[in-house]
């Protein structure tokens, strides 16, 4: 689990070292809303809840200036791989995520 908080913090202090500097063109960077997911940034080994065996690995980047996150799924058993991107919906200012990935169910959740 060590390996996973270094991989976290980085990105995030990242994240704050842009921030402070952000031109107006990056206005997601000071955005405390476009933020909230910045926990979520890094790579995962993706497992069961309450089960040890891996199901997946998944990285997750902030993209589009800082206005999105960008999900990478592939499942262990290359049954499935999959992207969702993750971001405030300016006329809602509500969290969307719109899923697509190998199987037939791709998903717009909102």
């Amino acid at each position: 689990m060590k390996k996973l908080r270094l991989l976290l913090f980085f990105p995030a202090l990242s994240l704050r070292l842009l921030a402070q500097n952000a031109p107006a063109t990056f206005p997601c960077l000071n955005d405390p809303q476009a933020r909230q997911f910045d926990f979520w940034t890094g790579e995962w080994n993706v497992y069961p809840t309450g089960k040890e065996n891996l199901v997946g690995h998944s990285l997750v980047q902030v993209v589009s200036g800082g206005c999105a996150l960008l999900e990478n799924w592939e499942a262990t058993n290359g049954t499935n791989t999959g992207k969702s991107l993750n971001f405030v919906d300016i006329a809602t200012h509500k969290w969307q995520q719109t899923w697509v990935g190998s199987a037939p169910a791709d998903t717009k959740i909102l």
